[in-house]
């Protein structure tokens, strides 16, 4: 039994055991010989119009082999691994599963994993970052006192849950995933120095057009990438033509685009309002949690975007975001992160 286990899903029963057996053995092939999955995200072949055992199969084959948020758990397992964690994800059997427990994703595992820990099977319970959207969701689980830290993406979400549920003060930690930086890496050529990605996914259709007016007005080439609407070959490859890339995100927990444009050398301006709605109410939230000044900078209006257009903001030169990416938020330091704060935990 190894020292830690990572959980997306309960740990089935004896009859689902069986199901899952076959299903995770089969599936892989299946998915290698008509798609595959790169980077940070599932990337399959086209889709075309399916109906019935057409659609269904389809759908099975192109199921991620990473439960949650895919980028969140790939990165966690990757990282782990490369810094030879004694670990195991997602195992069959509850005599496989760890005295320490992190559950990245799901109810039910977390459900389990607390009634486990409840009768003394597990020592050490993490939960988060990809369970709810709000701490009061699935009837509060997360403030159950068997959960020993709630991680979250950032500090503003965490600020955010305390606010909702100060039952989770002293327990809220802020865990950052990593990226492929192998992957999520520059070419040594194809670089456009007058190029400037344009990061589309909520802004006001007015701001998004007096900001590219403006970079137009300074003869500067542009090129829009929305938000849903890419994959992550296409988005590699607009970022290894870019020499910066401008972001319209009202709010990022995490902002998984951003580490693989830091990843791959591209500096970052980052349009960043400071509130968002979220279920009936304006929240404080930040767009760019992790923005450094070695990664760019944020502006919250077009004036600002001016003026940092008018210092020289977009002057590659001026920062260096793979060398941060590589020391802050690979897969390895981000697995690191996390043994960390299970050894906090376990010493609390």
């Amino acid at each position: 039994m190894p020292e830690l286990t990572v959980l997306t899903r309960r740990v089935p029963g004896v009859m689902m055991r069986v199901v899952r057996w076959v299903d995770d053995r089969v599936q892989p092939t299946a998915r290698a010989l008509v798609g595959r999955q790169r980077g940070d995200r599932p990337v399959f072949g086209k889709r075309g119009a399916r109906s019935g055992l057409a659609l269904h199969w389809h759908q099975w084959i192109n199921r991620p082999a990473y439960g949650g948020h895919f980028a969140v758990t790939r990165s966690l397992v990757a990282g782990l691994t490369q810094i030879g964690a004694d670990f195991n994800y997602n195992p069959t059997r509850l005599a496989d599963v760890g005295r320490k427990v992190v559950v990245l994703a799901d109810v039910a595992a977390l459900s389990q994993a607390i009634a486990l820990k409840a009768a003394g099977r597990i020592d050490t319970l993490l939960a988060g970052p990809s369970l709810v959207v709000l701490p009061s969701d699935a009837g509060g689980l997360l403030s159950a006192k068997e959960v020993d830290r709630c991680l979250v993406p950032c500090d503003w979400v965490a600020r955010l849950y305390e606010r909702k549920e100060p039952a989770l003060q002293g327990r809220l930690r802020s865990f950052a995933s990593g990226v492929d930086v192998s992957w999520w890496s520059p070419s040594t050529s194809g670089r456009r120095a007058g190029q400037v990605l344009v990061y589309e996914k909520t802004v006001p259709e007015a701001l998004l057009q007096r900001c590219m007016g403006m970079l137009q007005a300074r003869g500067i080439e542009t090129r829009i990438i929305r938000y849903g609407q890419y994959d992550a070959e296409e988005f590699r490859a607009a970022l290894r033509e870019s020499s910066a890339m401008v972001v319209f995100s009202r709010s990022e927990s995490q902002g998984i685009a951003l580490l693989e444009a830091w990843s791959m050398d591209v500096p970052t301006l980052v349009w960043n309002p400071g509130t968002v709605p979220l279920r009936g109410e304006e929240v404080p939230c930040v767009s760019a949690p992790y923005l450094t000044p070695s990664t760019g900078h944020v502006f919250t209006d077009e004036h600002e975007f001016a003026g940092l257009l008018a210092s020289g903001a977009l002057d590659r030169a001026r920062y260096e975001p793979r060398n941060w990416a590589l020391a802050n938020q690979s897969d390895a330091a981000s697995a690191k992160s996390m043994i960390a704060l299970l050894d906090e935990a376990s010493t609390t």
